[in-house]
């Protein structure tokens, strides 16, 4: 999968947060902390998992990393270098693909691709790459009402790798589909990061799922909230593939679910 080439040198840290709050008006004239001095790093090559209860404040630091939230205090670095706006190595997967209507799966990946200036020619190839990589070559011309769930999914993802980021940040991704497909989908992800000639560097990615956190992660976050801070940082040393019937998997992930109890 050729796509955009990355003209960056590598570094071992892609991402820091350091000590982010997110502050708003709560509507009465005060203000409401949704995260507060909040710090992570974001490593060459690993996949990090937020989890926590809800209100906890993942898909709002999630937001922050990607650019799309300003913090009110604290920085962002990408690359060394301080985010002031749309983080220009993140890709960005929601939990609903939310694909254009109008658009056929082409013109759906397309659309980064153009916002960026891209010719029409080049823009053409590189999403059909990134469409065939996603296991979808020969629905180019389909539209997303023609699609299931998993395939609306998977044409998101593909408009996320199409732009070759960096990093993957993805919100609950896989919370919509049904068991299989999710499975699927998260062995395809986690793919993403197997090979040398890798088409992401690492994955940030929000969950609910103990079991999805322990299945995809190299660390998993687990935030606390009112307001939301981590309270804790669990590595999951556990070989790939991993399989929810290992003892160790399970014992890891009766770690983690007494973690969340504790949060």
């Amino acid at each position: 999968m050729k796509m955009l080439k990355k003209s960056v040198a590598e570094t071992a840290t892609l991402l820091s947060a350091h000590n982010v709050e997110v502050t708003y008006g709560d509507g009465r004239g005060g203000k409401k902390t949704i995260l507060h001095d909040v710090s992570l790093d974001v490593r060459d090559g690993e996949v990090v998992a937020l989890v926590g209860a809800s209100g906890a404040g993942k898909s709002t630091l999630l937001r922050v990393l990607a650019g799309l939230v300003e913090p009110s205090a604290g920085s962002v670095l990408y690359r060394g270098r301080q985010l002031t706006g749309a983080n220009p190595g993140a890709g960005f997967v929601f939990q609903s693909a939310a694909l254009l209507p109008w658009l056929t799966v082409q013109k759906n990946v397309e659309v980064g691709l153009e916002a960026r200036g891209i010719g029409a020619q080049a823009r053409a190839e590189f999403a059909r790459e990134a469409i065939a990589s996603m296991g979808l070559a020969g629905y180019e011309d389909s539209y997303p009402r023609d699609l299931s769930g998993g395939q609306r999914q998977r044409v998101g993802i593909a408009r996320a790798l199409v732009l070759h980021p960096d990093m993957l940040f993805m919100d609950e991704p896989f919370s919509a589909l049904d068991a299989p497909t999710a499975e699927r989908l998260r062995r395809e992800v986690a793919g993403l990061l197997g090979s040398e000639d890798r088409i992401v560097r690492s994955v940030v990615i929000v969950t609910h799922g103990i079991e999805e956190a322990v299945e995809m992660a190299d660390r998993v976050i687990v935030m606390g909230a009112n307001p939301g801070h981590i309270f804790h940082e669990l590595p999951i040393d556990l070989p790939r593939p991993r399989d929810a019937r290992d003892p160790a998997f399970q014992e890891t992930a009766d770690a983690l679910r007494a973690l969340l109890g504790e949060a």
